[in-house]
This record gives C-alpha cells, structure tokens and sequence, in this order.
C-alpha cells in the first residue's frame, strides 16, 4: 500500500482540522517552536433537507506524524475535546520550524463508535458494517482528511474533510400503484462489492471487497409531509418527484462498479413483494449514486446518476 510520510515534534491542540491555505504570521528561527492553527471544515448540505447534511459528524480525531515515520506517531490518533460547531472547528498545534509534518483528521457521529474502529497508532479506519446492520443509518457518515505541513513561521491553515464513502440514494415514483402510498413501505440495499477499511494516512483501501447487507427499514418519509422539518428531499429534484425509499453508506475505493439488489416490502415482514437488480451501478468515494425510477412496480424502468458536495455530477441510474 502507498504510504505518504510524516514529520513532527510535539503537538497540542484547540479545536479542529482540514487541509488547505497558510497565512504567515510571526517569523522563527529553525528548529523553534511556532504556532500552527488549523481550522476544520466539513462540506455544507446541498440541499435545505437531505441525507448527509454533514452535522451528526460531530467529534474530531487527529494524528501527528514526523516525516518519513508512518508508525510511531509523535501524537497517535486522538479524540479532540471540542466538537464542530457549524460544520466547523479550529485545532492548535505547536510543532518545529524548520520541519514538515503530516496531520491527519477524522470526523465522525459521537454515536457511531460500534460503527467505526480506529487503529491509534496506525490511524487506520475499519467500518463494521454488522454494527450498522439497516440502511437509513444516517451516523454512519464520516469524513477524512490528511495535511503536510512544513512549518517555517506560525501559521493559519484551512483544511476540507471528504467523506472516503459513497452514498447510495434509491427513489421510485410509483407509490400510488395498487394503493402502496397508503401502507408502510420497507425497503433493504445488498452492495455486492465494496471495501471495510481504509488509512487515514493516504486514502488507500486496504484488503479485499466484501458484499455488504444492509437489512429492511421504513422508507424515510413514512407519516412525514413534505413541509415538515424532517422530510428527506430525493436529490433529483430537477427530473421529478421521487418518494425516498432507502439511503446508504459504503466504503469504496476512487470509483468501482457494482451490482445493487434492492428488496422491498410491505410492512415489516419477511418476505418481499418487489426485487430490483441493477447491475454495474457506479460508486465513487465522496461521490452520491441515485438510483430512481418506478422501482415498486418495474425491474427496469430506472435510471442510476452520479453526484457528489459531494463532487458533481451525481451517478443517477
């Protein structure tokens, strides 16, 4: 696996992070310390009410690296102690002029700690997705971010956290077919293709893909109107209306094709009414596909996009 290499000396911290510009400020002679501020920021909802609006990643990890070290962390993978407020946070970090150091971030729901395994000293990330076990597990989203920083005077940087995960979206518009829209629509996801765990160090996927079990859930806006708060905007807004069937989190590498078997039920019981195949369905990391069509009443009248906040466009199938 690719390893990107990290330096450091000593690091204490006040808040946040993400990767981007520096603001010089007081100069310093190598080899004393400077002040390194960073402030983390987490990608704004595309929409006023959907899936993925960023604010359930709410607790901040981070890591120090010296350069050219990438298993003795000069500060192992560690839980700040201030949370995002607005997407946002700063962190404080003393290091070494004269040196370059790797920052690492990791950002996710203060409840998503059965979800997620950190490995502290080798700021790896491995998603259990037994623990996850439905879709609609909206704490599963996360988001990563990893900074060189060579540090020649006390510095201001802007570092964007990405999610490493690709958002499934699946909508269908036929519920008023054989009179659906007035029952309690379940619906269940199987991937059969994609990843468990990732380093915070380089992105970089490591072992192999799994098929991945997401079991039945109540569609999301069951009982909800489309004026209340917690109503879920389908995010192909543009190309009609969509009821919102199910929604999902899954580790991929840059981009992957894979089959997605989407079951659906009426009510809560064990067996379903509707199965839809759909084969070849893109994924990419940081990216959302949205599969959508008349899924309740037809195995083929779908479309699959593409889109990301996400980068653009969706994946609409």
């Amino acid at each position: 696996m690719k390893k990107i290499y990290f330096a450091g000396f000593a690091a204490m911290l006040m808040g946040l992070a993400s990767c981007s510009s520096n603001e010089p400020a007081a100069p310093a002679a190598a080899g004393e310390e400077a002040t390194v501020t960073v402030t983390a920021t987490l990608p704004s909802s595309i929409q006023s009410r959907v899936f993925s609006d960023g604010e359930k990643a709410l607790d901040l990890y981070y890591a120090v690296y010296e350069d050219g070290n990438t298993t003795e962390p000069i500060i192992e993978l560690t839980k700040h102690d201030r949370q995002f407020s607005g997407l946002q946070n700063s962190l404080t970090l003393h290091l070494v002029t004269g040196k370059t150091y790797n920052v690492v971030f990791w950002a996710q729901s203060p409840d998503a700690e059965d979800i997620y395994t950190l490995d502290k000293v080798n700021s790896t990330v491995t998603i259990n997705y037994d623990q996850i076990k439905k879709v609609n597990v909206e704490e599963t989203d996360a988001f990563f971010c990893f900074l060189p920083v060579e540090v020649k005077e006390s510095t201001t940087i802007t570092a964007t956290l990405k999610r490493p995960l690709a958002q499934i979206n699946v909508g269908t518009n036929d519920m008023a077919y054989g009179g659906l829209s007035k029952k309690d629509i379940y619906a269940a996801m199987t991937v059969k293709k994609a990843y468990s765990k990732f380093s915070l160090q380089d992105g970089e996927i490591i072992g192999d893909a799994q098929e991945v079990v997401l079991t039945k859930d109540l569609r999301p806006n069951d009982g909800v109107e489309v004026t209340d708060d917690e109503y879920q905007a389908f995010p192909v807004g543009d190309k009609g209306v969509y009821e919102y069937m199910c929604m999902a989190y899954v580790l991929v590498n840059e981009k992957i094709a894979t089959d997605v078997v989407l079951s659906f039920y009426d009510g809560d019981v064990a067996d379903s009414f509707h199965t839809v195949n759909v084969y070849g369905a893109p994924l990419q990391r940081n990216y959302r596909t949205n599969i959508y069509g008349a899924l309740l009443t037809s195995g083929i009248d779908f479309s699959i996009i593409i889109e990301p906040g996400y980068n653009t466009p969706d994946y609409d199938l």
